[in-house]
């Protein structure tokens, strides 16, 4: 009881020692590099070669798209097997 007891305020330190935020300003040439690397970036997904728009991101894209299409095709699988079931049953 006594340990419970002094947890509690531990409890509600760490608490509000994770809730603050502390403002950090960027500079101008930091927002000016940020900004530069987002233009790259969108350029180079408005560049009219025509590859769809989710896979210009290049392997991580295919990799996901494709992890994605597999998953896809497996639930529909699984739904239709226990739609199956239930309706046997």
């Amino acid at each position: 009881m006594n340990a419970a007891k002094r947890l509690v305020p531990v409890s509600g330190t760490l608490l509000r020692q994770f809730h603050k935020t502390n403002v950090v300003r960027a500079t101008e040439e930091q927002m000016y590099a940020k900004r530069q690397r987002l233009r790259k970036l969108q350029e180079k997904f408005q560049i009219p070669d025509g590859t769809p728009v989710y896979l210009k991101g290049g392997f991580t894209d295919r990799l996901l798209f494709g992890t994605t299409c597999i998953l896809l095709l497996v639930s529909m699988g699984m739904s239709a097997e226990t739609i199956y079931q239930l309706l046997i049953k």
